[in-house]
């Protein structure tokens, strides 16, 4: 799954690399990225790449009733198997703006969390779901979901799964949603593993009121 993650790059750089000419989102750069929270997204509106403020935790009549955001990841395995999922999939598609994320793994002693991120150290972006929900209130709320595959070979040690990370030939792909739904299936698989690289980090990121620099830096045991 895909349960916390950073967005720790600039908003001037994010809209370079991911070619965003329009809106005028701004998004506090975040360490420590929680469900319940608003994050930083792209869509497709007014044939334009927009950059918006998503709620992480998609938000559908039952959650909304609970006061509960407890779909933040969507299997992309069976993803147009639901009906919950099978309408947002075909019409509301949108890229979650990431600098690294974050993963536990599970030991004797307790789960260890880990950084993942890109070699290259620039920003990615993760295959996601978003909506309107409009509440009884007349309150509307726009939210998303990450969808999720198998882990590539740097994930398996970690955690049996990991975020869908889109690479940049398919970005407009997943965007626009005149492209054929059943195709973009091809494209939900695991992120090359020899682009990516992970270090262990302290208990400190377990608590998602904690937000600095302290929540990505390097343990210095197991690197790997």
């Amino acid at each position: 799954m895909c349960g916390r993650f950073a967005q720790i790059t600039p908003i001037d750089k994010v809209k370079e690399e991911f070619e965003i000419n329009e809106g005028h989102t701004i998004f506090e750069l975040n360490y420590n990225c929680a469900p319940g929270q608003n994050i930083g997204s792209i869509v497709f509106e007014g044939e334009k790449r927009q950059l918006k403020l998503l709620k992480w935790g998609l938000v559908v009549p039952w959650s909304y009733q609970n006061n509960e955001y407890k779909l933040i990841n969507v299997r992309s395995e069976t993803l147009n198997q639901k009906k919950t999922f099978q309408s947002l999939f075909q019409e509301t598609r949108c890229l979650i703006v990431a600098s690294g994320f974050f993963e536990w793994q599970k030991q004797p002693e307790g789960k260890i969390p880990y950084y993942i991120y890109m070699k290259d150290n620039k920003p990615f972006v993760m295959a996601g779901l978003w909506n309107r929900f409009q509440t009884p209130a007349g309150e509307n709320i726009e939210s998303c979901t990450i969808l999720t595959t198998e882990p590539n070979e740097l994930m398996m040690p970690i955690h049996n799964r990991m975020p869908v990370i889109i690479k940049k030939e398919h970005w407009s792909h997943w965007l626009n949603i005149k492209d054929e739904p059943l195709e973009l299936l091809k494209i939900l698989k695991p992120y090359p593993a020899h682009l990516m690289q992970t270090h262990q980090v302290s208990r400190f990121v377990n608590n998602p009121v904690n937000n600095s620099k302290k929540c990505i830096k390097p343990n210095d045991i197991s690197l790997f």
